[in-house]
């Protein structure tokens, strides 16, 4: 079937809706059968549809126990910016507002959703949250006594739910960010230069040797060297988030100086070779 950008859009905001309400097996239901969730990018994934040794049975049980740790608590509320729609992904760019039992939490926020048909209905196959995991434990650990109840519970829930490997799948994301640091947002600042400039050899070494560019995903596929000849304009960056080993950021392309109707409202999603610290994948969102 052939599903609309109106279809693709209402079916992820089945997400933000059943987590409004606190309906569990809504959430469940908008996932396939084989998907995985990160969140935040960099921490261990969330698989259904394989065996779950905790449960004793393949299905959802393990993204389940997600839901109830870091959803059944809280109150969530999605403040919206942007949707980009491009082939069978959403890309949304957003803040996320969470009530942790009375502590108010804004999390500036890139959601990737790739969405797959499965029995004539869509589904989504994986969701990617780009988000910055040490600046919100900062933002925790600031509130002194205040924070002491909510971390207490949330240290509990984790090893009720997921136990002990959980926790530090949660936390691995940190620990890859204490090897990459800030070296990928500084890189992404150098592409941007490079990129205006149009110095086709400052930009070129920020990449590996086999590094894909999707301009914009689902319709160029180029390279470094060859950029310039299917992307023009000018670029502008903000709210970079750092996860994992991959930089997201909101995006203004402007592609004629004259006229600001052509400017172009989006996400850029640059992935980092964790060896050569180089970007390996860059994917523009924009429609």
């Amino acid at each position: 079937m052939i599903f609309s950008r109106e279809e693709k859009i209402a079916h992820i905001n089945k997400s933000p809706d059943s987590v409004a309400i606190h309906d569990k097996e809504k959430w469940l239901n908008i996932f396939s059968e084989y998907a995985i969730v990160e969140d935040p990018v960099g921490s261990k994934p969330h698989v259904t549809g394989l065996y779950d040794k905790k449960s004793s049975k393949s299905g959802n049980a393990n993204l389940a126990r997600f839901y109830e740790t870091f959803i059944a608590p809280n109150t969530i509320v999605f403040d919206i910016k942007n949707d980009i729609v491009c082939k069978n992904h959403v890309v949304r760019d957003l803040t996320v507002n969470i009530d942790m039992q009375g502590l108010p939490i804004s999390v500036p926020m890139h959601l990737l959703y790739e969405l797959v048909e499965e029995k004539e209905q869509l589904k989504i196959r994986r969701l990617a949250a780009h988000w910055e995991l040490m600046p919100m434990m900062s933002l925790l650990m600031s509130e002194g006594l205040t924070a002491l109840p909510i971390l207490t519970s949330m240290s509990a829930r984790m090893m009720k739910h997921q136990g002990l490997s959980g926790a530090i799948g949660l936390t691995s994301g940190l620990g890859k960010l204490g090897k990459f640091g800030n070296q990928g947002k500084e890189t992404v600042e150098k592409f941007l230069q490079a990129f205006n400039d149009k110095n086709q050899s400052s930009l070129s070494r920020l990449f590996c040797n086999d590094a894909v560019i999707h301009i914009p995903y689902g319709e160029i596929k180029t390279t470094p060297s060859e950029i310039f000849t299917n992307m023009c304009g000018t670029l502008s960056f903000s709210k970079l988030l750092l996860a994992g080993t991959t930089v997201t950021t909101s995006v203004t392309y402007k592609t004629d100086a004259e006229s600001k109707s052509d400017n172009k409202q989006g996400v850029a999603i640059f992935e980092f070779d964790r060896n050569s610290k180089k970007i390996h994948r860059l994917t523009f969102y924009y429609e």
